[in-house]
């Protein structure tokens, strides 16, 4: 499941990556977050994973990645995450590119319908 897991979102993030309009210079990386609270006013999110930083071309290759269920989304298919793509900037704020909010169910999905 854990490998599966993974692979989807690997799948999905370099779909996602290919929708954005992210300039050739670029170095780029992303997070994923999981919803860890509601607030009236904003939502509450927990970083679980960044990516390595790497630099941006035609079709930027994302690295492998290990990350447990447990850790993702406390083996909540359900629970929703935050997935953002960023412009590094050394030293400074890292402008967000762009960001989707999805759960390892709908990833399962779209693996189901893409198969």
């Amino acid at each position: 499941m854990k490998r599966l897991m993974m692979n989807l979102l690997y799948n999905f993030l370099q779909k996602k990556q290919s929708l954005i309009n992210v300039h050739l210079d670029q170095v780029i990386f992303f997070t994923i977050s999981k919803k860890i609270g509601d607030d009236t006013t904003i939502k509450l999110w927990k970083l679980v994973y960044r990516s390595d930083c790497m630099k941006n071309n035609e079709e930027p290759i994302l690295g492998k990645m290990k990350l447990n269920l447990s850790t993702l989304c406390n083996c909540d298919l359900d629970r929703p995450l935050l997935i953002e793509l960023l412009d590094y900037k050394d030293k400074k704020k890292n402008p967000i590119l762009g960001n989707v909010e999805t759960s390892v169910k709908h990833l399962l999905s779209l693996s189901a319908v893409n198969n």
